[in-house]
């Protein structure tokens, strides 16, 4: 089971340093995400340039329709389509 788009979008540094632990947008439930080892390293080389993980072009964070769009581009891209 993965994260929504409205709570991945949104998802800052703090919580990833917190043990990647949020509570959900749409209902309030806590939930404790696993980090893999291959996603901490990658998240280790990040540039923390925002608040937020994930973050346009132009260092912006995504609104949710907008991070919609770049998944699908890049699902796209990668073939998973």
């Amino acid at each position: 089971m993965g994260t929504a788009r409205i709570d991945t979008h949104a998802l800052t540094w703090p919580q990833v340093d917190d043990g990647a632990c949020y509570r959900r947008h749409k209902t309030g439930v806590a939930v404790d995400m696993a980090v893999s080892e291959d996603l901490e390293k990658a998240l280790a080389a990040t540039p923390r340039k925002h608040v937020v993980v994930i973050t346009t072009a132009y260092g912006k964070p995504f609104t949710v329709d907008g991070f919609s769009r770049f998944m699908r581009d890049a699902i796209t891209a990668a073939g998973c389509l």
